[in-house]
Order: structure tokens, then C-alpha cells, then sequence
């Protein structure tokens, strides 16, 4: 996997002086063969109309991506709005080519809500975004409230 470097362009390596950046590093990674504008990036131009802050404890839909130590990190969301405003295929491919970090194509889109930390990242404190699946947390209610609501059904 590629380090990021800026959208849709990725460093296999990362540069040892990067005032001299070899042009054989960087990978183009375009899948459109034209220029015209995709409802993927007109949904990044509604998203992204202001600046966009991410905030602690706070609930978005969007896509996580599991960290090496076993936590799930935020890697993009979309607003409810705008989750229903378009299509699930085109929300899906927004968040996934607009994403902070590769994120595996099996990956759901889910309920998150982040909880900043501090992680340890090559002798380095860095902030991170960590998050918590609530998805996960609705099925298991969801699963219970029906056993429950069943009961009620057989005894009345």
C-alpha cells in the first residue's frame, strides 16, 4: 500500500528528500478516461462546501478503517441529508475514492462516533480519530427488541 500524498495520487515510497521527488514514485491512479465532473465529486463539492471539522463524540455515517492495533479509525463520512439525497453505489464510491486512507472494498459503510486519542506512531504522539462502531449496537438491540416484542405477541 502507497503512502497518501494527495488525492487520487499516491507515493510508493516515501521520498528520502522531498525537494527531489522521481517522477517513477508516483503512481496516477486514474479510473476516468474523460474530465467530466461524476456525482462522486459533485457529492465532494456539497460535503466540502465549508470546512469541514471533525468532532469529538460526535455520530457520523461514513466508512472506518480497522488501525494495526485493533481500533477502528475514521476515514470519511457524508451527512444524513446527503446520504439519502443520492444513490447507495455513488455514496459508497464518493466515500471510498474520498477517503483519508485505503479502505478494503468489503468494508460496510457504518454508524461511527469518534473518541480522539493520542497513538504512539514512530516514536511520535499523534492525534487520531479513533471510532466506535454503532452499528454493530443497533443489530444487537434490534435482535433483542424483536425476541421481546415476539413474546409479547405469543401471550396476547
Amino acid at each position: 500500500m502507497g503512502y497518501f500524498y494527495e488525492h487520487n495520487y499516491y507515493i510508493s515510497e516515501p521520498p528520502k528528500n522531498s525537494a527531489m521527488l522521481d517522477i517513477d514514485d508516483i503512481i496516477i491512479d486514474d479510473d476516468t478516461d474523460d474530465d467530466e465532473p461524476t456525482i462522486e465529486d459533485e457529492i465532494f463539492d456539497v460535503e466540502n462546501t465549508s470546512d469541514v471539522v471533525i468532532e469529538n463524540r460526535t455520530y457520523y455515517i461514513g466508512l472506518p478503517v480497522l488501525g494495526k492495533d485493533g481500533h477502528y479509525l475514521y476515514s470519511n463520512h457524508i451527512s444524513a441529508k446527503n446520504y439519502f439525497a443520492y444513490n447507495f453505489n455513488n455514496v459508497n464510491n464518493y466515500l471510498r475514492d474520498y477517503s483519508y486512507v485505503e479502505v478494503d472494498d468489503d468494508q460496510p459503510i457504518e454508524i461511527m462516533e469518534t473518541h480522539f486519542a493520542y497513538e504512539n506512531i514512530g516514536g511520535e504522539n499523534v492525534y487520531v480519530a479513533q471510532v466506535v462502531l454503532k452499528t454493530c449496537w443497533l443489530r444487537i438491540f434490534q435482535r433483542i427488541w424483536r425476541h421481546r416484542a415476539g413474546k409479547k405477541q405469543t401471550h396476547i
